[in-house]
């Protein structure tokens, strides 16, 4: 391979490769400008321009907090929206019954197909309730 020219890309990607140098640790520098050495700076000095004081109050409340207020959380001060669990304890439930079970009902001759199926229908089998008590409204079928 090596006195016959390069035919494809491949050959010619791994004869750049046999040609390179190895890459090894010690080769590797790093970018110019990318660190200064700079002068060292006593602790009781290095307040970038600012006082004691002021870097004192540099210390920011945590997130959620309004600023100002620090004895109640933006939570306390502004309620959360009703509209997600608002009236939970009068919503409707559908209980779910899947097509399978309705055709199991229809199969074992609990429900007449000839006749409408309705809620009725479904309750007079015994197999599945609904209980108004428990704000059960319906049907939900499911796959």
């Amino acid at each position: 391979m090596s006195g016959r020219p390069a035919s494809s890309v491949a050959e010619k990607a791994f004869k750049y490769l046999r040609n390179s140098p190895r890459v090894s640790a010690y080769q590797v520098k790093d970018n110019p400008g990318a660190f200064t050495k700079a002068r060292q700076v006593k602790s009781n000095h290095n307040k970038a321009g600012q006082s004691h004081r002021e870097l004192q109050g540099a210390g920011k409340p945590p997130l959620g907090w309004i600023y100002g207020d620090w004895y109640r959380s933006f939570f306390q001060i502004w309620p959360s929206d009703l509209s997600y669990n608002a009236f939970i304890h009068i919503r409707r439930e559908y209980p779910p019954l899947s097509l399978l079970e309705l055709q199991r009902l229809i199969d074992l001759g609990y429900i007449d197909t000839t006749k409408p199926i309705d809620l009725t229908t479904l309750c007079n089998t015994k197999q599945y309730t609904c209980d108004p008590g428990q704000r059960q409204f319906g049907v939900q079928l499911t796959d």
